[in-house]
């Protein structure tokens, strides 16, 4: 009876299509790049690297994922580090837990939380454009985060649910800081946010590539995409975030320029 106990703990102490054990710190190579998974008290951060990274006029990504799942099934399940191959970015992407139902209290108060514990794993944050990309729940943290002044970029996979003087304050408090909106569950509360600026753009449907995007969309400081995905497969699909990164000011990586 222990014997087999014991092997199905261990059996459950594996990430499916990781190879790093939970409790584990590790490191590999996906995607062309170099991705790190640190463990911390407050859950595990999965950071990567794109190929020909260069720190000079690199930026940051963080991605935070919603209710209902984990911050290892998240990276594994969807492929994280694919999408964000696809994006064509100079970044460092950071994927911290964030918490999986409204009942959890924040992981990370605050981006610098997030930024000083990096730092204490000697990982380098780069001094570029900071991008937030958040799907479903992760709005609350978002909002929270918005006190940075260094958030330049807000992208909410339908993650609209709420907190919307918030979120305006983001954008009516800067000449400079932008929001890109994909909704489906959210489809109401985002367009009655986007009513309250007269340069939001919106559109249907989210093409398959960047370009496909009119001039006027890609500069756009409040963008509202009507997705036709649903709330979760906007992220499962795996097209939707390497394309929404696409749109931000974040340099691209040489190769892709």
């Amino acid at each position: 009876m222990f014997i087999r106990a014991l092997s199905i703990l261990l059996a459950l102490s594996v990430l499916p299509g990781s190879a790093f054990a939970v409790g584990s710190n590790g490191e590999d190579h996906v995607a062309g790049g170099l991705h790190k998974r640190l463990l911390s008290r407050k859950g595990a951060i999965h950071l990567w690297w794109p190929k020909d990274y260069e720190k000079e006029d690199a930026g940051v990504v963080v991605y935070l994922h919603g209710y209902g799942t984990t911050v290892d099934r998240e990276w594994t399940s969807n492929k994280l580090a694919t999408q964000f191959k696809r994006s064509g970015k100079n970044a460092l992407f950071v994927v911290p837990e964030s918490p999986a139902s409204d009942k959890e209290d924040f992981t990370w108060f605050s981006l610098e939380a997030l930024f000083k514990l990096l730092k204490t794993r000697s990982v380098q944050i780069p001094g570029g454009k900071i991008v937030i990309a958040g799907h479903s729940g992760a709005f609350k943290t978002m909002a929270l985060w918005l006190k940075d002044k260094r958030i330049s970029t807000l992208i909410m996979l339908d993650a609209m649910y709420g907190l919307q003087s918030k979120f305006q304050s983001f954008l009516t408090n800067s000449q400079t800081t932008r929001m890109l909106l994909v909704s489906y569950s959210t489809l109401f509360t985002a367009q009655s946010f986007a009513e309250n600026f007269k340069y939001a753009q919106s559109r249907r449907f989210i093409p398959k590539y960047a370009r496909l995007f009119t001039k006027a969309e890609r500069r756009a400081r409040l963008l509202n995409i009507r997705s036709q995905y649903d709330h979760f497969t906007i992220i499962s699909s795996r097209r939707v975030i390497p394309v929404m990164l696409k749109l931000t000011r974040l340099a691209a990586v040489s190769h892709h320029s």
